[in-house]
């Protein structure tokens, strides 16, 4: 009768070694670090674009009261000379 767990067969055949396990660790914590990395430049990129989109629209509301109210446009601040109805108007 042969002793089945020394045959190099059965060895090769029973599983992961820890270092195998450990190199799988290594590589599936890098990966989930660099997604956590993209996550977080995402949101900066978000806040970003809500800041600029903010300012956009509050000059558009600017300038549209501008536009609405011609008689006070010489009460905003524009360049010396002011010339309101001049400025900028195509």
């Amino acid at each position: 009768m042969t002793n089945l767990s020394s045959s190099p067969s059965a060895r090769a055949s029973r599983g992961f070694t820890l270092v195998e396990v450990l190199v799988a660790l290594v590589v599936l914590s890098i990966g989930l670090l660099g997604i956590a990395a993209l996550y977080v430049e995402t949101l900066k990129a978000n806040r970003t674009a809500l800041s600029r989109t903010q300012a956009v629209t509050l000059a558009a509301d600017l300038a549209d009261r501008i536009r609405a109210n011609r008689a006070t446009a010489g009460a905003y601040a524009c360049p010396d000379p002011c010339n309101p109805a001049g400025a900028g108007m195509r």
